[in-house]
Parts: C-alpha cells; structure tokens; sequence
C-alpha cells in the first residue's frame, strides 16, 4: 500500500492506465476535416448560417471531449484503490508501502453450530473472514488456524492469493470438540515467529478471532498464564475480537447414554439410561426423546425439563442375535442439533467364557462354582478349569476372562502368553495360596520395569495367623461398591486367617479395592493396556492350608461365605471392561482395537460417520484410529474379509453444550470487540481506510450516462 498524506493507493501502477486519457484528445485532433476552399453561391449561404452556430458548435465538442477524458481518468483512479485516511498512518513516511499480515483465527468448537436464523454461527464467521480477506489490499499475506483441541493450523507461511485463501475457509467445517484457548495462543505465536522470519517484508502484523465467546472455551482468558500470552502477542500484533455469537441461546443435549451391564450376552435383558440436560434460562417445551437400535425405532417419549434442569430416560432391551449393534438415543431437532445425538456400540455375546486355571486338586473349585451356581441350558458365564500344565496348550483368546488359583510357578512362556492376552482387553484375577512361590511371580510377571508386568503388586511374605477382617474403603471401588448398605453379604465379616502381604506399584492405573483391617492390601487391580489385572491376597478355594500348624488350618473361610459369590462376579465385570476394547469414546480420543495375532498384518479399513474410508494397518496386533473429529458410529472390517464389521461410537462432550457467554469485560484489554452479535451486520474488517475508489466507479458510470444524453442531444439539435 502507498500512502500520501491521508491518501492510499493500493495499485500505483493501475495509475498508468490514466495515460488512456489522451486518447479521446488524440482522436479529436486526428478526426479534424481538411478541406480546400472553393467559391460557390449556394455554400456561402450555409456558411453565413454556420458562422453564426460555430462558437455554440466548439463548445459542445469540447464539452463532449472533456466528459469523456474525465471518464478514463476517473476509471484509472479507480483500479488504483484509492481511499483515504481520516488520521495519518504514523510511521509509514511518504510514498512508502506497507503491507500486512492478517492471522485469521476460526473458532471450529461446535457451539458455533448454533443456527442464527437461517446461517450457523460458524458461517457468519466464515462469510465474515472471507469478507476480510477480500478486502484486503495486493501484497497483504494470511494464515489460517482453526481453535479446537488440539488447534489446527490450516495455513502457517503467509499465502497471498485471496482467490485460493477464500476457498480454503470455505471448506473447513465444525468440528464436533470443544477448542483449546492456550493452544490456540501458542500455535499463533508460533505463526507469527516464523513469519517474521520468513517474510519481514509484512510490516503490519494483526489477529483477527472470530468466536461465539462461549464461556467453555474463553473462561481460559482470565488465568495468568493465558494473560501472559495474550500481552506478548499484543506487543508484535494488533488482537480483533469479532463475536459472531448470540447474546442469549437456550439448548438441550443428551449428556450420557450407558447400558447397565458391561457385558451383553444373547437373549438377557438389560436396561439402558440416558440423561438428557437443559442449558439455558427459558423452560423449554415437551421434548421428544426416541430409541434406535440398529437404525429402528424401539421407543419414543416426551419428557418434561425446567430451566436448566435434567432428566433420566431409560428403557429394557433385550438382543436376539450376537455380533455388533448400536444405540442410539435422538432429542428432537433445536438451534444445535449436533448435540442432540449419543451413540452406544454394544458388541452382543452368545456368553462370557473364563478360564479357571488350578494350581492343585480344588483350587479353583469354589470359583467355577460361584460363576455358574446352577447347570442352565443357556448359562450366561460359562467356566472352564484346566490345570496349570494344559496352559500353554489352551488358546487363551476363545476365552474372555482367566483365573489363576493357587499356581505355584509362572514361566517364561505362560507369562507372554497372559500378557498378550491382556494387553487385548481381556482380564486376569489372580488369587494366592499356599502353593505360590512369591519369587517367581515377581520375576516373570512382576516388577515396572518387566515388559511382561501383570502384577499390580509385588508379592512379598505370607503374614502370621490371625483373624483379619476386610475393610472395603468406604465401598469406594467399582468391585466393592455394590456392597454399600448390605450387610447380609458377609463381607465385612468374612474370616481370613493368612494372606500374603503385597506393596503396590506405583503407577497411575493401580487401586486399592479393599484392605485387611491392619491396613495391608486385599484386592490390588491394575490397567495393562486395554484389560485388567486383579490380584487377591489370600486363597480362593479352602484347598490352601497352614502345612506349619498340626490343625491344617485353612488361609480363609472366603470360599464358603456368602460374600464370595457377588465378589466372584464384580471382580468379573469389572476385569472384562476392556473386553471390547475402546468401542465408546469421546471425539477427539482415539480408536483403538487389539486383534488376535493370527490377524496380525491384515489391513482394516475404517468408514467414519461422514463415509470417508480409511485404510489402516495393524501394528503388532492392534490398530488405532487417532482422528475422531466427528460423532457418530465408526466402522472397521479386515480387508478381503465378510465378517460383520466393527462398530465404534464417538460422542461429544457435552461441556460444550452449554451456551453461556463470557463477560467481555472480563477478556484482557488486548482484544477488541468490534462486532456486538451475530445478529448486527458484518463490521468493516479491513482498516485501510474510507474507500474512494467506490466513488469513482459511481463517478465513471454516471459520466457515461452524461455522455450518452450529450451526443444524443446535441445530434437532434435543430
């Protein structure tokens, strides 16, 4: 841009094109008739007639010719893009040219879904920045960032070609996710340390944000370090807030969608919750809330909400197939529809089959008893024992879950055989006994440092007889929860005589279930990968006795109490949670399925909620899928295979579903707000000035309409 004083030309060289000027000059002169002078009666009558009109005649030629040297002058004014300054732009001296770079920041959480009126708040800050870009003057360079989390920088380098800059906002899109203010932050500072860097010719630098000013993402504004950031960048850079967001928006959203059993089998019925949430200060109308599974319509209700409250709808399902299914739970269509959706992917079994693996003769007698109390022809759990010999030849994946019971030794072998096995999801409960020899435990599948870890402990000696007594934390663990307020399950009174004493590892994923009453560890569970790893201090069968004590005392009478039963299967369900692998996540969190090791090197291809498809390769034996900006159902197949599909679910977090606006006043000074509402018009974005060459163009239309009416008036001139 070249100033003069208060006056910018955009273009000085489009000021060639005022040379054009002389063409009407050139052809006037060249179009003058050359004649010869000859005497003739009937002409000196003309011309005395002509005498007489000749000034009048010059005049209008003249007048004609000005009219048309001021339309090519006003034109060549007009491509220079001329404007003009109201207060001198300061540092830039006379004849200088100073170009800008704009950061253009989009807010792509998906508050900005919200309609106002017929367009999206993301769309207004789409039409808005590409109303900005277009303004711009030639040699201004841009850079695109999308908030999100993570933010995502769509153009670092300055780019220059607004053509190519307009389309590429024009085809990003919400995405489903909150935004992460301080990162956003960061990654504009990193664009503009590099720009400085590598175009220094930019002397203008400015950053434009362009946000609903949703309290979720701009709370962040108000800490010290996100101040501090903010202030840095002020220094380098001019900060424009530009709110496109409502002053005051009202929302409902389905919150949690869970079944109640983790584990689905065949033909069981199982109850299914949902929570649906109001944000905002209006009591909305009677919301219809309707069940799909597997894409029909099982059930619909109206449910009734107060201003800023919540509601539980629930129903009973049971599948009649196995294999994959989904649920989906669907509120009717508002101003944000986006979170008026929750999947749940529910893999159906024909039943849970566990592996009771018996370190001697009725060691796991108690546990396989406890899994199936009663021969159905149909049972949902389905044990099997084997002893400790027949390990290696069992293919551990057929089952779901593993017991160890009083083993005495664990093996090289047997202990990367569990570990895979896991690592897949699946879950291993290890009960202690008299046959257990610690070192070996600890060697082959204990220690942080061991590739092989199962143990969320390490084993240490057998404690000195006494009566010691359960102490369950306050019930605060998912195992030992359901125990609160039922005392007649026996398990603060289940009689324990000798455990071996256990230290926990330090790792973020290790808990404390429940403890003896001299506060040495009971139940110690572990995440190894995707499964679960469970460790019982004492015996799981009264096969393990006192070989020191002539009376053959048994470590516990845990086996026989009416606490063992329920404690059998919470250890169950909650070892199997990873059964399934990462079916239900949030967006933005990966997908991650473990495979059998047969299937390992196969390809998978992925379809995501939009159908885009997605080929991945399996490593080792498991894949991942790290880019869940959208809701809704993932699938994955093996290539070149028929079997069903996998399904995932991936929902939003409904933080975002809360609409409430931070007080501008409460943002550092740094930003400035110039837009009050997605409601007002678009504001002037660009700050070169008040535009003259729009003067202009009006100024060349209306002198050749002038010109027009001229030859036409002066050709019918009597």
């Amino acid at each position: 841009m070249w100033h003069f004083g208060f006056i910018s030309f955009g273009s000085m060289t489009m000021l060639l094109w005022a040379f054009a000027a002389a063409a009407p000059v050139l052809i006037h002169l060249l179009s003058r008739r050359k004649y010869q002078r000859m005497t003739w009666a009937a002409m000196d009558f003309l011309l005395a007639a002509l005498r007489r009109n000749a000034r009048r005649m010059r005049l209008e030629q003249l007048l004609l010719l000005c009219v048309r040297v001021a339309t090519l002058l006003l034109f060549s004014l007009a491509l220079s893009d001329l404007s003009c300054r109201f207060s001198a732009p300061g540092a830039a001296p006379l004849g200088s040219r100073n170009t800008a770079h704009t950061v253009i920041v989009i807010d792509a959480s998906f508050s900005m879904a919200y309609r106002v009126s017929e367009k999206t708040c993301f769309q207004l800050a789409q039409d808005m920045a590409i109303s900005l870009v277009n303004q711009s003057h030639f040699g201004d360079g841009f850079s695109l960032i999308l908030m999100g989390e993570p933010p995502q920088t769509v153009i670092g380098a300055p780019v220059f070609d607004r053509n190519n800059l307009a389309n590429e906002i024009h085809e990003i899109s919400v995405r489903h996710q909150g935004s992460d203010l301080n990162a956003t932050l960061a990654a504009v500072a990193s664009v503009l340390k590099e720009s400085q860097t590598d175009s220094p010719h930019l002397s203008q630098t400015r950053v434009y944000f362009f946000t609903d000013l949703s309290m979720t993402t701009w709370s962040a504004a108000t800490s010290v370090k996100c101040q501090t950031i903010i202030t840095q960048l002020a220094e380098s850079a001019s900060l424009i807030l530009v709110d496109v967001g409502p002053d005051a928006a009202d929302n409902l959203a389905v919150t949690n969608l869970r079944v109640a059993q983790q584990f689905v089998t065949r033909g069981k019925s199982v109850s299914m919750e949902a929570n649906i949430q109001h944000f905002g200060a209006q009591s909305p109308d009677r919301t219809l809330v309707q069940w799909f599974i597997d894409g029909s319509r099982v059930h619909q209700e109206f449910v009734t909400l107060e201003a800023e409250g919540q509601a539980t709808v629930s129903i009973q399902h049971s599948w009649e197939t196995i294999g994959e299914h989904r649920v989906e739970v669907q509120l009717a269509e508002d101003r944000l529809d986006i979170d008026n959706h929750r999947w749940l992917s529910t893999p159906v079994h024909e039943s849970m089959r566990v592996l009771c693996v018996r370190g001697k003769p009725d060691a796991a007698r108690f546990v396989r008893f406890a899994l199936q109390p009663s021969h159905s022809n149909s049972p949902d759990i389905q044990p099997q024992s084997v002893s400790n010999l027949a390990l290696l030849d069992t293919d551990l994946f057929e089952y779901d879950c593993v017991f160890l019971c009083n083993l005495d030794r664990i093996g090289g072998d047997e202990a990367r055989a569990l570990h895979d096995f896991v690592k897949a999801g699946r879950g291993i409960i290890t009960f202690l006994g008299d046959q257990v020899v610690a070192e070996s435990y600890n060697r082959q599948i204990g220690g942080m440092t061991n590739p092989f870890r199962l143990l969320p402990a390490r084993i240490e000696t057998v404690s000195t007889e006494a009566n010691y007594g359960i102490d369950p934390h306050d019930y605060l663990h998912q195992i030992v929860k359901p125990f609160r307020g039922n005392q007649q399950a026996g398990l603060l009174t289940t009689p324990v005589w000798r455990y071996f004493q256990l230290t926990p590892y330090t790792s973020p994923h290790v808990e404390i279930a429940a403890s003896f009453q001299n506060g040495d560890p009971a139940i110690v569970t572990d995440h190894i990968k995707d499964g679960r790893s469970i460790v019982v201090a004492t015996a799981g069968s009264t096969a393990s006795i006192d070989r020191s004590d002539s009376s053959l005392t048994p470590w516990t009478a845990l086996p026989t109490w009416p606490s063992f039963l329920p404690l059998v299967h919470e250890m169950l369900k909650y070892a199997i949670q990873g059964r399934d692998g990462q079916r239900n996540v949030e967006v933005g969190q990966p997908l991650r399925y473990t495979v059998q090791r047969r299937r390992t090197g196969s390809s998978v291809t992925l379809t995501t909620p939009d159908q885009r498809r997605v080929t991945l390769r399996s490593s080792s034996s498991q894949w991942s899928f790290p880019q869940t900006f959208a809701s809704g159902i993932y699938q994955a197949r093996f290539e070149s295979s028929d079997q069903q599909p996998w399904l995932f679910a991936a929902n939003v977090n409904t933080r975002e579903s809360d609409l409430h606006r931070i007080d501008v006043g409460q943002l550092p000074d740094a930003l400035r707000k110039i837009a009050h509402s997605a409601d007002d018009e678009a504001p002037m974005l660009s700050r070169r000035g008040w535009p003259i060459f729009r003067l202009f163009l009006g100024g060349v239309l209306g002198l050749i309409l002038v010109e027009s009416f001229l030859v036409w008036r002066f050709g019918n001139r009597v």
